[in-house]
């Protein structure tokens, strides 16, 4: 996110807690170590996180860091999607390295995210140890795949 982005997320988290804004070189250092954070949803989920805590962090870019790893796992599905590869074609997977199935518990609607036991493109989109499922073993488990 660039920094006008970034400062008004800053702007709307010190408003929130009625607490007076850094100066801008303070902005500008946070910004420095959370222009990757994508802006959007995931930029406002962190700061919603941040604004859940009882009182101001001191160090915010830590904390929407924090908050924007929370996304990154409640949302795998949706960013290895965005981030298909093409290493190598299969057709078991969709060439996304992964398989998606859900279940739903209750009115909850559940989601998980397996390795694709046929191919290695999840290689480089792994940061968690996914288990590594067929389709027929997922549904075995109760679990409803998805198609690709």
């Amino acid at each position: 996110m660039d920094l006008q982005q970034f400062n008004s997320i800053v702007s709307d988290i010190y408003s929130y807690f009625n607490t007076k804004m850094p100066n801008p070189n303070t902005v500008k250092l946070w910004h420095d170590k959370c222009r990757t954070i994508p802006h959007g949803d995931p930029s406002r989920f962190a700061a919603k996180e941040v604004m859940n805590r009882d009182s101001i962090p001191r160090n915010l870019a830590k904390s929407l860091w924090e908050g924007y790893e929370t996304w990154k796992k409640m949302n795998a599905d949706r960013i290895i999607i965005e981030k298909k590869k093409q290493k190598g074609k299969c057709d078991y997977c969709g060439s996304t390295g992964f398989i998606f199935s859900t279940k739903s518990d209750r009115g909850v609607k559940y989601k998980f995210v397996s390795r694709c036991p046929q191919c290695k493109n999840w290689i480089e989109d792994v940061t968690v140890d996914y288990p590594c499922h067929t389709k027929e073993k997922l549904s075995d488990l109760g679990l409803t795949v998805e198609d690709y």
